[in-house]
């Protein structure tokens, strides 16, 4: 997981949200829609980010941090 050039985590796991909340999914969404979300769950290395509280990490995502699947 890489912000602005810098690795600051790495993805844990990647799965289908209608696997991994199948109450949550039923019935909110069109089926062809629930299958194209996914969960990413990942690690933030706290020596390479100073924002740690859940304010600061969505000033993180307002500045422009974003999962973007790369091969």
């Amino acid at each position: 997981m890489r912000f602005q050039g810098v690795t600051i985590g790495t993805v844990r796991e990647i799965a289908i949200a209608a696997a991994v909340y199948p109450e949550a999914m039923r019935g909110h969404l069109p089926r062809s829609k629930a299958r194209r979300l996914v969960v990413a769950r990942f690690e933030l290395f706290r020596d390479q980010v100073v924002e740690t509280s859940v304010e600061q990490f969505r000033g993180l995502v307002e500045a422009g941090l974003r999962l973007r699947m790369a091969s």
